[in-house]
């Protein structure tokens, strides 16, 4: 195995302007070998299937900077301060609006 990814194509908590990329993890032994931007570019393009979505939202764990770098560089941004969430882990919110026009 690769690695998983799993998101919410359209209809993220009821809305349905919100696609949710909930996780995307890489083995170790295959990281910086374009998977990841690749897997990113897939489930991007399935979202943009719904033509109502204009908004990707996911999270990131503050204590991992690369995965911050990652997301940046393919266009998500961060829009909250640093949370704690149950699972006892910080991260932040991500979103990147998707150009539709």
């Amino acid at each position: 195995m690769l690695g998983i990814v799993d998101y919410v194509p359209g209809n993220y908590q009821g809305d349905p302007e919100a696609a949710f990329l909930s996780l995307l993890m890489i083995a170790a032994p295959y990281r910086n070998q374009g998977i990841g931007d690749a897997v990113v570019a897939a489930v991007e393009e399935e979202i943009r299937k719904d033509p109502r979505v204009n908004v990707i939202l996911s999270g990131v764990q503050v204590n991992n900077p690369g995965a911050i770098r990652f997301w940046r560089r393919h266009g998500y941004r961060i829009v909250s301060e640093p949370r704690l969430h149950p699972d006892q882990t910080t991260a932040v919110d991500l979103r990147k609006d998707l150009n539709r026009g």
